[in-house]
């Protein structure tokens, strides 16, 4: 890993953050990559050398605790040291490619890389391979998008090694909310009318409406316009402890594996305000 960076410019820190970031990025990386071929292969990254002047990282891969007695050969170990290191080259050589990664089509892409990379360096022939997660490619890249942050425009991240070579940009390859949002497989939607407890109102916008859901507090979009500016007018009073009687939309987000991501709520109609009960004390009569 090499690290050119402008002398004399920006924190002088911003470098070595990066270099530790990078290195935490690919050891996690490694983590999933040796997922692949068995849940028990454990592998380190360990630092051999850092060189002055430009930054430069030696790096090694490390493969311990192998656990088949059938798979201690020292061939395996090497089988596996090399797919490793044609691994992160894949990886850093997709994104040098995509500098905006946006597209379940562009992950699908660098997944198959890798199977590919599994047939050139006979990882494939292992008993236990399996095909790495969509999500630990993005968080991957999440990972070094925070670690490159830390660099000036005019700074470089090379990535070196037998396999080859590729260049890491310095701006961030997705979005705030990409990495969740390119794995969104379907979408489910729920409409229901009951009576929501105001948390806390929204009085300027329309998206941070807290109201209770089925006992806990969920913010909500105000999809109904026409009470919202009645009530940011002054014209609709709620007070502590008042409910809605509204319609509700719930939409719940999956990935491609089924599971949910995360779920988005919208008033879409106010039918009325529930006033809160009114408690009543029961008096003594003294006379």
């Amino acid at each position: 890993m090499y690290i050119d960076f402008e002398k004399s410019e920006g924190s002088a820190s911003r470098v070595f953050h990066a270099s530790a970031g990078l290195i935490d990025a690919f050891t996690k990386f490694d983590v999933a990559l040796s997922g692949m071929v068995s849940i028990d292969i454990q592998s380190a990254l360990v630092l051999d050398d850092v060189q002055g002047g430009s930054i430069r990282s030696k790096l090694r891969n490390v493969i311990f605790d192998i656990p088949d007695d059938a798979l201690r050969d020292g061939e395996w170990r090497k089988i596996l040291g090399h797919f490793l290191i044609k691994g992160k080259y894949v990886l850093c050589k997709w994104l040098e490619d995509n500098p905006k990664i946006d597209s379940i089509e562009q992950v699908t892409q660098v997944h198959d890389l890798l199977f590919i990379a599994a047939e050139e360096t006979h990882a494939l022939r292992l008993p236990f391979y399996r095909p790495i997660a969509f999500d630990d490619l993005l968080e991957a890249t999440k990972r070094i998008d925070a670690a490159t942050r830390h660099l000036l425009p005019s700074d470089s991240v090379k990535f070196l090694s037998i396999a080859g070579d590729a260049t890491l940009q310095n701006e961030p390859h997705l979005g705030v909310d990409a990495a969740t949002d390119i794995l969104i497989e379907r979408i489910d939607r729920v409409e229901r009318t009951d009576q929501f407890k105001v948390k806390k109102p929204d009085f300027l916008g329309k998206s941070q409406w807290s109201i209770k859901i089925d006992g806990l507090s969920q913010y909500a979009d105000f999809e109904d316009l026409t009470w919202l500016t009645r009530f940011q007018a002054g014209d609709e009073v709620l007070v502590p402890g008042d409910s809605l009687l509204a319609k509700l939309v719930m939409d719940v987000f999956y990935d491609y594996n089924g599971k949910e991501v995360r779920r988005e709520y919208k008033i879409v109609e106010v039918i009325d305000i529930v006033e809160r009960p009114i408690a009543h004390q029961a008096q003594l009569d003294l006379d």
